[in-house]
């Protein structure tokens, strides 16, 4: 009975609290004091974590934030490379029709980006029509024609289509084996119903300017029908295949359709009436508020990032649950860096121009504050000024060397390119200062080589051999672009490599804090057993204490 009952009693106090303690000790309260103390250095590490998942959030919220701003500008300067680009707002396009209070209903202009400015004037003499023919009156759509045999049809320059009927075919059924080939011969039919005992074929050109040609009728169904005459031309013409004719800038033209897209490079005219002796007049401009639009956008933008510099520079901030939190990004070098480039840039001046000239000043925070009337005069007067001060520009000493691409981001801006051209009009060499490895040749263009302050910029030189000089500049928009780009690429840009840094240190600390609390854990499970041990024994010691004054009364 006391092996059994000293056996159980060490079960027991295994997991042993003060109240079955037989001396008395809280070893569960001693053994948590200890792992406490022993996990002390992973909490302070769980704080450090805490603190870094606020900078990476700041950071991401900074890197969202720079990358709009970076669009903004990307839409005010001349897009990558030296040509004509959907992202480039000043090369957008917008069309006027004046002349006449019906100057929408006769014609509708739209123009592609990088157009010719210009004024130029139409004049609408007639539309463009396609033919359109008719049978005779058939008693019937649905009865049978009692015709059979085959002939073909065609339009401009579609494919002839043999169509073939039966003496059970209908009208309708005619109709649908000509809508079958329509494709491929460019008419269609239809059945108009002109009362309950007449209905007419109908034939249209899907083309206008086009004529129908009928032929190979062998079994004279097309005479048969009404459609063509005894002689084979055509019966019943409804509407005739004319060709549009416009005078435009004083000179007729002549198309087939009535969307022309070839007169003007990057010019549709759709025309919707004639009106002979209506001169309109269309006017090909900048759309000035598009312009606007995205200057307005950049500002917007610039001044975005520019409140979550501020709220981050102050000593604290408020949480959404209304406690003061230290700034995440508070005193942060490479935060105070951005800023104080993207700052630097707005100080950029094109001779006389500035942010003044377009109406935009900085308040005491540095924000942009727009005057719209000064910035809507600006557009209106002084576009090109606009388009330097914010944009990018080359200048170079020959008329025959044209900036064809360039990089992101430009490392060289100002130097001297040494080209030597042979007799046959070959270009044999480019230098810049005596080095020929910076660049590379190919017909006639000139390439920056990989790895040099050059990558990235293609020119083409059409001249003969000299020394050309050129100048690189980068406006307001341009300048922003590039340190918003170097800032906040998703991939390469400073504000990722801050997050993945702090991401990765995060998982170094939180596999050590989990080693710390693992080994803590280990080192309070042994504790627990040894305190178990120490129970078991004194729950025996004080068992045989019982046990021998038991048997010291008996002697008694």
């Amino acid at each position: 009975m006391a092996i059994s009952s000293t056996t159980s009693t060490s079960s027991t106090t295994a997991t042993s609290s003060t109240a079955s303690s037989v001396t008395g000790i809280d070893y569960d309260a001693l053994v948590q004091t200890v792992v406490a103390a022993k996990t002390l250095p992973a909490d302070r590490i769980d704080v450090q974590v805490t603190k870094n998942e606020a900078m990476i959030q700041a950071y991401q919220e900074m890197q969202s934030l720079t990358a709009t701003l970076t669009d903004a500008a990307n839409a005010l300067r001349m897009p990558e490379g030296y040509s004509s680009s959907s992202d480039d707002l000043f090369d957008q396009r917008t069309a006027y029709v004046t002349g006449s209070s019906t100057a929408s209903s006769l014609l509708g202009v739209s123009v592609a980006n990088g157009t010719d400015l210009g004024s130029h004037s139409v004049e609408i003499l007639q539309l463009a029509t396609a033919q359109k023919i008719a049978s005779g009156n058939q008693a019937s759509a649905s009865t049978a024609l009692g015709l059979s045999g085959s002939f073909t049809i065609a339009a401009g320059s579609g494919t002839a289509q043999t169509i073939n009927l039966t003496a059970t075919s209908t009208l309708t059924q005619l109709a649908a084996a000509i809508n079958d080939t329509s494709a491929a011969s460019g008419v269609s039919a239809s059945v108009l119903k002109v009362s309950d005992a007449e209905y007419r074929l109908v034939l249209t050109a899907k083309e206008t300017g086009q004529s129908i040609s009928l032929a190979g009728d062998d079994d004279g169904i097309l005479t048969s029908l009404g459609l063509t005459d005894s002689d084979g031309a055509i019966a019943n013409e409804l509407v005739a295949a004319r060709s549009a004719i416009l005078n435009v800038d004083g000179v007729q033209v002549t198309r087939t359709d009535n969307s022309i897209t070839d007169i003007w490079n990057g010019v549709t005219l759709d025309l919707y009436g004639a009106s002979a002796g209506t001169t309109l007049t269309v006017e090909i401009d900048s759309d000035l508020s598009a312009i606007k639009t995205g200057i307005v956008a950049f500002a917007d933008a610039y001044n975005a990032l520019r409140d979550f510099v501020l709220s981050q520079q102050s000593t604290s901030s408020t949480d959404e649950n209304g406690d003061t939190t230290q700034s995440a990004l508070f005193a942060d070098s490479l935060m105070r860096q951005i800023a104080t480039s993207l700052a630097t840039s707005l100080n950029h001046q094109d001779g006389t121009n500035s942010l003044a000239t377009l109406g935009i000043t900085l308040d005491r925070n540095n924000k942009m504050v727009i005057d719209e009337d000064t910035l809507d005069n600006a557009l209106l007067s002084n576009l090109d000024a606009i388009k330097s001060l914010l944009g990018f520009s080359m200048e170079s000493s020959s008329t025959s060397m044209m900036l064809l691409r360039r990089p992101t981001t430009l490392a060289a801006n100002d130097f001297t390119l040494d080209i030597t051209v042979d007799a046959t009009g070959a270009m044999t060499s480019v230098a810049v200062d005596g080095d020929s490895s910076k660049f590379t040749i190919n017909g006639t263009r000139i390439t920056g080589a990989e790895g040099t302050e050059f990558a990235g910029l293609v020119f083409v030189y059409t001249g003969s051999s000299a020394s050309v000089d050129i100048k690189l500049t980068s406006g307001i928009a341009d300048q922003i672009y590039q340190t918003g780009t170097l800032a906040s690429d998703s991939a390469t840009g400073s504000l990722q490599s801050k997050i993945d840094d702090l991401v990765d240190y995060n998982s170094d600390l939180e596999s050590r804090a989990a080693d710390i609390r693992t080994k803590a854990e280990a080192y309070g499970e042994n504790l627990r057993e040894y305190y178990a041990r120490l129970e078991a024994k004194a729950q025996t010691a004080k068992l045989l204490l019982k046990q021998l004054e038991a048997a010291s009364n008996t002697d008694d």
